[in-house]
């Protein structure tokens, strides 16, 4: 006698599970690298800097938002 098993409900809950784990983490992430670039673009020795990258500078939240994007799928690489 085989018993037949429906695990199409434990694949979505471990899915949505990831799913909001990636998000959480991706929401933590932003928020701290945004703080760390927004202090290190206040920061009295960026000022002599500004004239060399004022043509390649993005927003704060652009950079935050670009560097999250690259850290965090290696977190889930493992």
């Amino acid at each position: 006698m085989a018993l037949e098993a429906d695990t199409r409900h434990v694949a979505t809950v471990r899915f949505r599970h990831s799913e909001i784990e990636y998000r959480l983490l991706h929401a933590v992430l932003f928020g701290v690298l945004l703080v760390s670039i927004a202090l290190s673009r206040l920061m009295p020795w960026r000022w002599f800097a500004r004239s060399v990258e004022a043509a390649s500078r993005r927003s704060v939240f652009c950079e935050a938002r670009a560097t999250t994007n690259k850290i965090l799928p290696m977190v889930f690489m493992g």
